[in-house]
């Protein structure tokens, strides 16, 4: 039937996507705004997990190795904040986000590689370079964090 007005769309509902370019990537500053917040919001998961043990159990987190509960409250941050909104809080306000090198949404087998990758010291020293800013933890998980919103011209 030609014509029929209740014919559904037939364009595909999801754009194809690319490899991102230069311009696209976000700059350093973003990305030191990005991990700054994010360690406050880190910060800020942890203190109720630190209130509720020091009451409920006072002597759990003596008992338990300080690194590990970092490490857990590392991935109950980092993890299904890139896994289920695609952004974490700092890549929120700064206008970024992660997405895998072919343009397309990270696997959570990289979102986890991100995530690990950021255990390695001097990580953070890996955005020194120049730019394009990409660090090890993106460079080893194969995702980059892009722009979201645009550039405004001067």
């Amino acid at each position: 039937m030609e014509g029929n007005p209740y014919t559904p769309p037939a364009a595909e509902l999801v754009a194809p996507h690319r490899a991102p370019e230069a311009s696209d990537i976000a700059s350093r500053g973003q990305r030191f705004l990005n991990s700054l917040i994010d360690q406050i919001g880190v910060t800020l998961m942890g203190l109720p997990v630190g209130v509720v043990s020091g009451l409920v159990a006072p002597g759990f987190i003596e008992e338990v190795n300080e690194f590990v509960l970092g490490l857990l409250l590392m991935f109950g941050y980092y993890v299904p904040c890139e896994a289920f909104f695609g952004r974490t809080l700092g890549k929120l306000i700064t206008g970024t986000r992660a997405i895998a090198n072919d343009g397309s949404v990270p696997t959570t087998k990289q979102i986890l590689g991100r995530t690990l990758s950021r255990l390695v010291p001097f990580e953070a020293f890996s955005f020194l370079g120049p730019e394009p800013c990409i660090g090890w933890h993106d460079r080893w998980s194969g995702t980059v964090v892009i722009r979201t919103r645009r550039r405004r011209e001067a």
